[in-house]
């Protein structure tokens, strides 16, 4: 799964939409109208389909270790 991203409009800063999806169906999915609250600038953004695009960064899980 990776995060469908957007780019800020006020800050050109890449921002995610809070969706997780696989590419097979981010690819399918048609050009809608959506919008986002950015957590950077604080607006809401509205954002077509096709400007986002796919977080392909690996995400390493956080391994926490008890020590005794």
């Amino acid at each position: 799964m990776a995060l469908v991203m957007i780019r800020c409009r006020n800050t050109g800063r890449e921002i995610s939409t809070g969706i997780e999806i696989d590419p097979e169906s981010f690819a399918r999915i048609p050009d809608v109208l959506a919008h986002v609250k950015c957590p950077i600038c604080g607006l809401e953004h509205v954002w077509w389909t096709r400007e986002a695009w796919l977080d392909r960064s690996e995400r390493t899980p956080i391994e926490v270790t008890a020590s005794l």
